[in-house]
């Protein structure tokens, strides 16, 4: 039974599938509820944590686990079968996906232009402490200094996120892609394959896809 904590989204439990099904009509994740408890039609399913929470409930269907295995085998399958073509466009695309070249010369020329414009804001805060200027345009120069200033430093700090981020997401690819080349045709669930390489199964109310941890999708 998956245990809600606070927070619409943060769901704790001993299950693979915990925060690995989500609910496309409202962005929650699935928790296991369990029907019939006490009777011999006792049946574990899974269902949006927040079916019920709005005022109009959300449409996605429950799932038996049953139906969760089946799902990933299809989709796994079928991904084996492009695996080859998976290989080949993360050789293509490694570069240009995770490489941090061309990010870290922006970052570079960013932090030069910010140590520049900071030179330019203390250098018209001092004229105006020594020149009788007007307020007015003083202010209008001012404020646009500033407004550069943040603008320069609010990507400044996105690119150095990004230059974090980029190596991180090409090793949980690598690895990923590490676990793909070793698997074959499956016929059953293992726990340790769901969790190398399933990234969410989306449920949508007509629908369901599988994310894979390269971004691969395939709709079962």
């Amino acid at each position: 039974m998956a245990l809600r904590t606070r927070g619409k989204n943060r769901i704790r439990s001993t299950s693979i599938f915990s925060c690995k099904l989500k609910c496309m009509d409202c962005g929650s994740y699935y928790g296991s509820k369990v029907w019939h408890s006490n009777s011999k039609y006792r049946r574990v399913i899974w269902r949006c944590n927040h079916k019920y929470d709005e005022d109009e409930k959300c449409q996605t269907p429950h799932l038996y686990e049953d139906e969760i295995k089946e799902l990933f085998i299809k989709a796994t399958n079928q991904l084996v079968g492009m695996k080859d073509e998976v290989m080949s466009n993360y050789a293509e695309m490694k570069e240009m996906l995770f490489g941090t070249a061309e990010l870290e010369a922006e970052q570079e020329n960013l932090e030069t232009e910010i140590n520049e414009i900071a030179g330019l804001i203390e250098d018209c805060v001092n004229e105006n402490a020594r020149v009788a200027l007007n307020q007015t345009e003083y202010e209008e120069r001012y404020n646009a200094l500033v407004a550069r200033f943040d603008k320069a430093n609010a990507r400044l700090e996105e690119v150095k996120q990004e230059v974090v981020e980029r190596p991180a997401k090409g090793m949980q690819v690598e690895r990923f892609l590490h676990e793909l080349e070793k698997v074959g045709i499956i016929d059953e669930l293992e726990d340790d394959l769901f969790m190398g390489l399933v990234d969410v199964i989306e449920v949508w109310h007509d629908k369901k896809v599988v994310r894979f941890k390269d971004g691969s999708e395939v709709e079962v």
